[in-house]
């Protein structure tokens, strides 16, 4: 193959990761756009849109470091999100570990917050039961699952219902 050849399939090359790299920055940015994207919920996105992994991270990297993207503003919509919707602390936890996110950002940011879990579990509770009146072990017992599903720790489901004042011992 001559020297020519050999530079216009280099050049062919370029042109086609150029054109790659650009594809990913249009399609990352307009997710963006939207709504705020962990960093690797936004990189399974881009690979199953079909664009090479390589190329991703670089353009990921590229938004990153411009602060396009960031874990830290998608964290905070999280919590955001999912304390308006009346879920606790273990289920934003998990919600947000799906994305590999460091446990001591999302920490930092609950902490940073300032969140007053134990009012929140009780306008949850009182959303879902009218009553405060618990008849029996059997209607608590109901009542401490619905808390854990919705992701209150027992410490705080123990100690809400330990201030409820309608509780029968």
């Amino acid at each position: 193959m001559s020297k020519l050849a050999h530079s216009r399939s280099d050049v062919v090359l370029s042109n086609e990761l150029e054109n790659q790299t650009n594809l990913v920055v249009l399609k990352a940015t307009q997710y963006l756009a939207r709504r705020e994207y962990a960093y690797y919920e936004l990189f399974d996105k881009l690979r199953r849109a079909g664009f090479d992994s390589a190329v991703v991270t670089d353009v990921l990297e590229n938004l990153k470091k411009s602060n396009l993207q960031s874990d830290n503003r998608y964290v905070k919509d999280v919590i955001t999100s999912k304390m308006r919707k009346g879920y606790g602390p273990n289920h934003i936890y998990i919600k947000i570990n799906q994305f590999k996110i460091n446990k001591e950002l999302v920490s930092e940011i609950l902490e940073a917050e300032n969140i007053d879990w134990h009012e929140l579990l009780k306008k949850v509770h009182a959303k879902k039961y009218r009553d405060n009146r618990i008849d029996n072990n059997l209607e608590k017992q109901k009542r401490i699952q619905f808390l854990l599903y919705r992701g209150f720790t027992h410490d705080q489901i123990h100690y809400f219902f330990k201030t409820l004042p309608n509780e029968r011992q």
